[in-house]
């Protein structure tokens, strides 16, 4: 959560505005510290990860490949 906060507060003080969907982003990378993998199909969430979290790993979720392929391929990473 401190993490997540002070990287809120940095983007605002460098943009000078938080784009009204980045609170919720953050709020759902802060979930995912509970976890091992978090799976999105947002790629700006991939890129919030790195700034929130340092063990979980973030996977870009890709519409056009099979969801049972992906999580077989998720499954072999982990």
């Amino acid at each position: 959560m401190v993490r997540s906060d002070l990287y809120l507060n940095w983007r605002y003080c460098r943009r000078g505005a938080l784009g009204k969907d980045v609170p919720d982003d953050n709020y759902h990378i802060v979930n995912a510290s509970y976890c091992h993998a978090f799976v999105t199909s947002d790629p700006k969430l991939v890129g919030y990860r790195k700034h929130v979290l340092r063990q979980s790993r973030v996977f870009l979720f890709n519409r056009d490949v099979p969801v049972l392929a992906q999580l077989k391929n998720l499954a072999a990473e982990l």
